[in-house]
């Protein structure tokens, strides 16, 4: 079996334990996923099975959608609620004009510090495994790009918010962030996400239970997922040397492309500007 899951992950599990999940029900054992999601956080999840894996640095990352609910006036070491509470007050007199001010100052381009509790890597550990062990990792500031945060919706102590965004983004570290520029605290307490590019939305996204019911149902073909991707077409004598490893002529276009041959993807190909041929990258004839 090969081919692409919209999986909608539930709160409470990992994404590590949802590609066990894929392993089991389609008994292929070459399963990966692409956008970690937090045990806290559901929402979609892309799946890539079998040979399909081979293309999971090709897919769309962005932009992201989250749907997501913070308790204001708690700070804790998870900036979210599955943490150690830190600090609490009472959460100040604002309004949701106050909020949208906040919110104002962090669309765009922005420099980020992701929480301590995060898969970042420090000196190649992931941090959340030097914070659990009482280490305090040093996570510097990265750049993430913030599109629009819509539906604010302010009833106190609980701030809700509509966040699209690049990938690398920290939901749990913006409204941290947000909370701190209002003179207050707030951590996560739901998570949801709704979208990731062009292919992958909730409405769209399948139950564990939708999944083990008819796994096969659920892959969709790989080919469903590359339309973002230039095209080279192939005749079945181009075909037998894409499939041995050997460059193939075609004209010059963007770089990678998608390569098929009778209605079907069978690999990536990359532009070799000195050779002016296309070069094999990936291969998945089937």
């Amino acid at each position: 079996m090969d081919g692409v899951i919209n999986l909608l992950k539930p709160a409470g599990m990992t994404s590590h334990d949802a590609v066990a999940f894929v392993r089991r029900v389609t008994g292929v054992k070459k399963v990966g996923h692409s956008g970690t999601l937090d045990p806290l956080a559901a929402g979609v999840l892309p799946v890539f099975v079998g040979q399909a894996t081979r293309s999971i640095e090709y897919m769309p990352s962005e932009p992201k959608t989250y749907i997501a609910e913070w308790i204001v006036g708690i700070a804790t070491d998870t900036e979210d609620t599955s943490g150690t509470v830190c600090r609490a007050a009472a959460a100040p007199p604002l309004t949701t004009a106050d909020w949208r001010t906040a919110v104002q100052a962090y669309i765009g381009t922005i420099r980020q510090r992701p929480s301590a509790y995060s898969a970042v890597k420090v000196n190649g550990r992931k941090a959340y495994e030097l914070a659990r062990r009482q280490e305090t990792p040093i996570l510097p500031a990265r750049t993430v790009r913030i599109d629009a945060v819509e539906d604010i919706d302010w009833r106190p102590p609980c701030l809700t918010a509509t966040v699209t965004c690049s990938a690398g983004t920290y939901i749990r570290a913006l409204g941290r962030d947000w909370a701190r520029s209002l003179g207050t605290d707030m951590a996560m307490s739901f998570l949801l996400r709704s979208r990731i590019g062009p292919y992958w939305t909730v409405e769209t996204a399948l139950t564990l239970e939708e999944i083990a019911a008819d796994p096969v149902a659920a892959c969709r073909p790989i080919e469903t997922v590359l339309g973002h991707l230039p095209r080279i077409e192939l005749t079945s004598e181009q075909r037998a040397d894409f499939a041995c490893g050997k460059r193939i002529s075609a004209p010059a276009g963007f770089s990678p492309a998608a390569v098929w041959e009778n209605g079907r993807c069978i690999g990536i190909a990359c532009y070799d500007e000195d050779a002016k041929e296309w070069q094999p990258h990936k291969v998945w004839i089937r």
